[in-house]
């Protein structure tokens, strides 16, 4: 029998070879897109879905979004990669987990002990073990992990979000997406964030529900429930707001009904609202309402306001309906050198009745304004307070057109601080300042003090400053000894009117300066 020869020659060993290295190629090509898209860690699971907008990565249980945070915390950003919540989930409730008693995430809460998911997450500090831990800071102050995908609630509630804050000494962003480069939506938390423990020294914190800082687009996004927090350090900085901490991206949609309780600078929405040229609508937030209490009942000249507390963006089509109370404070915004259109405050704005330090603010849209406009607003809710006082701004060195107060704008009774300013419009406006085709309806009243200016548009009118086509038709209620009235429509105003009447009663002390539109004209400031 004869055997066949075979013979393979050097060309096809060559062809085997390439055959062979393509394939390798390709299986690694595979390996590290999965790697790039999930960054597996011993933690993960494959999420079910692709992650794409057809087809996104579902978030079925708690466990699902602690594999999410825990996987940003090793540096996976998710950019461009979509999730999706797809049911309600309760941090209290045993349905809301695959095991509740798995301990494979460790110690979450930080107390020194492994216990089940739900006890981590429900004890202690709670959540605070990943999410402070995937924001760490490199040397040059930036963001060392964020989150840039999209993630769609769906409109569905995560719930009991407990997030305990212990002492820390470092730069923190707190929130349940700690930090936002990518798009959030339709999302509706429910949690608690406290703290009690006192800030230290040189702490730098960014606190929100949803998020501790945004650089990315927050949309139709609800948070409810409260933060209590207490800043004593002096050299510490607490950025708090119902929704974010601290935005330099965008948000629109959203609400706040946040009870808050904190001597920080504070508000519903953002506690800081900035402009940064690098990304796409900055500083833009749109139709945003606060629907809850923010108190502050220390003595501190800390910024506090219904929506922003400090902004030099746009805000455009905010409500405030939540009560303000603090020594410097605006129903949208405290201090603003950015410009706000068609918005409206509908709460009360007061100062403290008690530990009153004569150098207090309230303003029905904002405490005090600087170079920037405020157009289109209305303010429904009762300005209280005991120093500089507006029903539309306390202090005004902008511009402010087409503004409507309806509310009443009062100093509290039997408190002296001995120099009280206070306007329908404006409380002082700077001689930088301009307050055209505007109106007030609301009373203005103040009992009798060291020096009061009261006016119907505005108390003190700075020389070179502009009160312009303004029209008051609230009544004027003033005391005082030495009484000095001010009749004038248009010498140091142009073209405004008087409708409203007026009650002045001689008392036996103070000196009362009152005007049908301002109350006081200064020549120089």
């Amino acid at each position: 029998m004869k055997t066949k020869k075979v013979s393979i020659s050097i060309f096809q060993i060559l062809i085997f070879i390439l055959i062979v290295i393509a394939i390798i190629i390709i299986i690694v090509a595979i390996v590290n897109n999965k790697n790039k898209h999930n960054n597996v860690s011993e933690l993960e699971h494959q999420f079910v879905g692709t992650g794409t907008l057809e087809d996104p990565y579902r978030i079925e249980e708690i466990e699902d979004f602690v594999k999410l945070l825990t996987n940003i915390s090793e540096g996976n950003s998710y950019k461009d990669i979509y999730f999706k919540l797809m049911n309600k989930l309760d941090f209290l409730d045993d349905a809301s987990y695959l095991d509740i008693n798995s301990t494979t995430y460790g110690d979450l809460n930080q107390d020194g002990n492994v216990t089940g998911i739900k006890n981590e997450l429900t004890t202690g500090n709670g959540i605070f073990g990943i999410i402070n831990k995937y924001v760490e800071i490199s040397d040059d102050g930036t963001i060392i992990h964020s989150f840039e995908g999209n993630f769609d609630g769906d409109n569905k509630q995560i719930t009991n979000l407990q997030i305990n804050l212990p002492v820390v000494n470092n730069q923190s962003y707190i929130g349940l997406f700690a930090n936002n480069k990518g798009t959030i939506s339709n999302l509706r938390i429910i949690g608690n964030i406290s703290t009690t423990n006192e800030m230290i020294e040189n702490t730098n914190m960014f606190i929100g529900m949803l998020a501790g800082k945004n650089e990315g687009t927050i949309q139709s996004c609800k948070v409810e429930g409260s933060i209590k927090l207490s800043e004593n350090a002096d050299s510490a900085k607490v950025l708090l707001g119902g929704l974010v901490g601290d935005n330099i991206g965008t948000i629109l949609n959203s609400s706040s009904s946040i009870n808050i309780e904190s001597n920080c600078q504070k508000a519903g929405i953002t506690a800081r609202n900035i402009v940064d040229s690098n990304i796409s609508n900055s500083g833009n937030i749109t139709n945003c309402s606060n629907n809850g209490e923010i108190i502050d009942e220390s003595n501190r000249n800390i910024y506090t306001a219904g929506i922003v507390a400090e902004n030099n963006g746009i805000l455009t089509s905010c409500t405030n309906n939540g009560k303000i109370v603090a020594k410097c404070v605006g129903g949208i915004a405290c201090y603003s050198s950015g410009n706000i259109l068609v918005s409206q405050n509908t709460a009360t704005v007061t100062n403290l009745e008690q530990n009153s330090t004569n150098d207090e603010k309230a303003g029905g849209i904002v405490a005090v304004l600087e170079n920037a406009t405020i157009e289109n607003c209305r303010n429904t809710g009762e300005v209280i307070g005991n120093n500089i006082l507006g029903g539309i701004v306390s202090e005004n060195s902008g511009n402010i057109v087409n503004c409507s107060n309806d509310a009443s704008v009062s100093k509290f009774a039997e408190t002296l601080d001995g120099s009280v300013n206070l306007g329908g419009i404006v409380g002082i406006n700077h001689s930088i300042g301009k307050i055209s085709n505007s109106k007030n309806s609301g009373q203005i009243s103040s009992n009798s003090d060291n020096i009061v200016v009261l006016g119907g548009i505005c108390g003190i009118l700075y020389n070179n400053s502009i009160v312009e086509y303004c029209e008051n038709k609230g009544t004027l209620i003033g005391q005082g000894k030495t009484i000095t009235p001010n009749e004038d429509l248009t010498d140091k105003c142009i073209s405004c009117s008087n409708t409203g009447g007026g009650n002045i009663t001689q008392t036996q002390s103070g000196e009362l300066q009152v005007g049908v539109i301002y109350g006081k004209f200064e020549k120089e400031e």
